[in-house]
């Protein structure tokens, strides 16, 4: 039998701040730990993506890591989700990940489940 882990962290975007997070340090998501999220912009102000460092911090191999990010309006209303998938991470290996956006949102909560 696997075992899955999901944890929450809460990251706040702001457009007119050209998608930067502003109070996010390293969370750590069960095991892995993600660092380094930034939202970026593309030059048309719609499209843009997520990115970040994620790290397996405990001592055995991931087989599946699914990071999930709903982006939310002001009101904290789901506007859109978007979602990258990791597979076979060492223990200590990071991974740069890079979500795809596509609609602009005021803040974002990302969610990691692995096994």
């Amino acid at each position: 039998m696997r075992k899955t882990r999901v944890c929450i962290a809460l990251a706040i975007v702001s457009m007119a701040s050209l998608m930067s997070i502003t109070s996010l340090n390293a969370h750590a998501q069960g095991s892995l730990e993600l660092s380094d999220l930034r939202g970026v912009v593309d030059p048309g102000g719609v499209t843009g993506y997520i990115s970040g460092i994620a790290t397996n911090t405990s001592g055995a191999p991931i087989d599946n890591a699914t990071i999930t990010i709903n982006l939310l309006n002001a009101q904290g209303e789901i506007l859109g989700t978007t979602q990258v998938k990791g597979t076979a991470i060492a223990p200590g290996q990071r991974w740069r990940f890079r979500a795809p956006t596509a609609q602009p949102y005021d803040q974002s909560v990302v969610t990691v489940k692995t096994s």
